[in-house]
C-alpha cells in the first residue's frame, strides 16, 4: 500500500510540472485501481505477488509456481515498456524488480539509449549488514552501475544516511539525490469534490476529537489493532483502519467488536485517509515509510509500533525519529493495553507541530525540479520506471513518456 501511495504522490508532483507528462503506474496491487489518479496518469495492473513471513515472494492469487509468475510479469513489463516507450523510468525500491523480473527490460532500455533510468529508494531499507548481504548476493551495485543514471532517496540524511550506512561506493554515491520526505499534505489538494463531501462511502469523519489508528496494508497489524480497540478510553472516539490485507478472520473479529463500541468505527480501506489524519487529535500506527511520512507532514502526536520482522526498517526509523523528539515509539513485544490507553489519554488535545524546521519535507518539490532539470540537460531522453510519464518536448516535437515500477 505504501508503495502505491508513494508513487501516486510522485506522479501527482510530475503531472504538475511544466512538462505536463503522461504517466503510467505499473503495480501488482489491485488496490491501485481504487485510488484517484492525477491528471495524465493511468495504470498497468500486474498479477500480484505477496511476501511471506520469511520475506520471500509468492503469488498472491495464482497457484502457479513463483518462477512462472515472475516470467509472466517479466513478459508483461517488457511488452508494456516496449509499447509505451518511456523517456523516464523510475524503479521503486528494488533495482531489478522482484526476483530479477526487470533485468531484460533494463537491458533493452539501456540499449535503446533514449530513456533515463532512476532508482527511487525510501529512507531506510534494513539493518546495514542485512542490506550489504542482500545487495552483494543480487549484485545490486553492479546493476545500478550498469543501468541507472540517478538514485533518488526520499528522505533526509539528517534522519538517516543510507549512503553511509550501506557503504555506497563513490561512483554509486555520486548518483544520489536526497529529495527530502514526501509531503503527504499535498494529497488534500488533489481531492476532487466528491472525495471531500463523501470521503469513504458510508463512513463519516467524526465531528468531535478522535484518535486515528492505521495499520498500513494490515497483513501484520492484527495485534496492534486488537490492542487499540481494547485500549480506547470510553470517553474518546476512535477510527481504526485495518488495511485490506489483514487476515479475514482477524478483520471480522475487529468489526464485530466495534459493534459494541459506539465511539469506534473500523474500516478496512480508505482511498484517501488524509482527511482523517488532518482531523485526528493523535495517531497510532506502524512505522512504514508512508505512514511515518503522513505523521511528519501533519505534525500530529504519534505513537509508532514498528514491525520488527522480517526487516528492521520500521524499527530503525521509529528509533531515530524518537531520538529526534518527533514521535513516540514502543516495541511491539512490550505493547499492552494499559500503556496504549495512558498514551491516548495523555495526547488527546495536544496541538499539532510543524516539523519542517527539523527535517526536510519538500521532497515532491525537489522531485519535480529534478525531473525538469533532467530535460533541460537532455531534452531528448528521460525515463521513469514504475511511474510512467509522457512529456512533450519542444525540441523533438513529440510526446515523451515515463513508466513507474511495479509493486507486489
Amino acid at each position: 500500500m505504501g508503495h502505491i501511495r508513494r508513487n501516486i504522490l510522485i506522479a501527482n508532483a510530475l503531472s504538475n510540472s511544466s512538462l505536463q507528462p503522461d504517466i503510467l503506474l505499473a503495480s501488482g496491487a489491485l488496490e491501485a485501481t481504487r485510488f484517484t489518479l492525477p491528471k495524465g496518469t493511468d495504470r498497468l495492473v500486474l498479477p500480484a505477488l505477496c511476501k511471506g513471513p520469511d520475506g520471500q515472494y509468492g503469488s498472491r492469487r495464482f497457484q502457479m509456481p513463483l518462477a512462472e509468475m515472475i516470467n509472466l510479469r517479466r513478459y508483461i513489463l517488457r511488452a508494456g515498456l516496449s509499447a509505451f516507450n518511456p523517456d523516464l523510468l523510475i524503479v521503486d525500491n528494488v533495482a531489478c524488480g522482484a526476483n530479477m523480473e526487470l533485468d531484460a527490460t533494463l537491458a533493452y532500455l539501456r540499449a535503446k539509449g533514449d530513456c533515463r533510468i532512476v532508482l527511487g529508494l525510501r529512507d531506510i531499507l534494513d539493518e546495514p549488514e542485512v542490506v550489504a548481504s542482500e545487495w552483494k548476493k543480487t549484485r545490486r551495485f553492479e546493476t545500478i552501475r550498469k543501468y541507472f543514471d540517478e538514485i533518488w532517496i526520499y528522505g533526509d540524511p539528517a534522519v538517516y544516511n543510507p549512503v553511509e550506512a550501506y557503504q555506497f561506493p563513490p561512483d554509486i554515491a555520486a548518483k544520489v539525490y536526497f529529495t527530502g520526505y514526501l509531503d503527504q499534505k499535498t494529497r488534500l489538494d488533489a481531492l476532487v469534490p466528491d472525495d471531500k463531501t463523501n470521503p469513504s462511502g458510508h463512513f463519516k469523519l467524526p465531528d468531535h476529537p478522535f484518535v486515528f489508528c492505521t495499520l498500513g496494508g494490515g497483513q501484520d497489524g492484527t495485534r496492534l489493532g486488537e490492542t487499540f480497540v481494547s485500549a480506547l478510553p470510553s470517553d474518546t472516539s476512535g477510527t481504526l483502519l485495518t488495511g485490506p490485507h489483514m487476515d479475514s478472520k482477524a478483520q471480522s473479529r475487529l468489526f464485530l467488536k466495534a459493534l459494541s463500541y459506539p465511539n469506534l468505527q473500523v474500516m478496512n480501506f480508505l482511498p484517501e485517509p488524509a482527511q482523517w489524519l488532518e482531523q485526528a487529535d493523535c495517531v497510532v500506527g506502524m512505522g512504514g515509510y508512508n505512514s511515518v511520512s503522513e505523521i511528519l507532514a501533519f505534525g500530529k502526536p504519534a505513537l509508532i509500533v514498528p514491525r520488527v520482522s522480517p526487516r528492521k526498517e520500521q524499527l530503525i526509523r521509529a528509533e531515530r525519529l524518537q531520538e529526534m523528539g518527533l514521535i513516540d515509539m514502543i516495541h511491539p513485544n512490550i505493547l499492552n493495553e494499559s500503556y496504549l490507553k495512558r498514551w491516548i489519554e495523555k495526547n488527546m488535545g495536544q496541538p499539532a507541530r510543524d516539523f519542517r524546521t527539523q527535517i526536510r519535507l519538500d521532497g515532491l518539490d525537489h522531485i519535480r525540479h529534478r525531473f525538469e532539470a533532467i530535460f533541460r540537460e537532455d531534452a531528448y531522453s528521460i525515463s521513469e520506471h514504475f511511474v510512467p510519464v509522457n512529456i512533450f518536448s519542444e525540441k523533438r516535437k513529440e510526446t515523451k513518456k515515463c513508466l513507474a515500477s511495479p509493486t507486489s
